[in-house]
């Protein structure tokens, strides 16, 4: 019993708080007309405040997209977004970019330090998440 509670402990040690946190409940809500890709939702992950909100989307691409300078040029698949929506001017910010191969692994970052606040574009595959995101739920 004692050699059990030194593993957990030593698990729980490395593992940091990824260990207990919850993972994300990737929710479907648009689809690419061309059906190249698909975006995802965590709606767990939304954050409401006075006239903005934020959530955390997936991006997931039907074949693999060559790698870039960000992802230390290996290809990749899925890129992991937090955005924030200015739910009154229908603009959104992009606060993080993570690209992900198809196991989840984390390739890369793209800096964001410079985003600006940029149109939610009519029907286009960003729409859905404003919709959600701003929505009086």
């Amino acid at each position: 019993m004692m050699r059990f509670a030194v593993l957990l402990g030593m698990f729980l040690m490395t593992a940091g708080n990824h260990a207990l946190a919850k993972a994300p409940d990737w929710k479907p809500l648009a689809i690419a007309d061309d059906h190249s890709s698909w975006l995802f939702l965590d709606p767990a992950s939304i954050v409401r405040k006075q006239k903005t909100a934020s959530a955390r989307v997936l991006l997931e691409y039907a074949e693999i997209v060559p790698g870039m300078p960000e992802t230390g040029d290996q290809p990749y698949i899925m890129v992991r977004s937090l955005i924030s929506f200015n739910c009154a001017n229908k603009t959104l910010l992009l606060l993080e970019e993570e690209y992900l191969d198809g196991n989840d692994a984390l390739l890369g970052e793209a800096d964001v330090s410079d985003a600006t606040w940029d149109p939610v574009l009519s029907e286009s595959l960003i729409e859905p998440v404003y919709d959600a995101v701003c929505s009086k739920k």
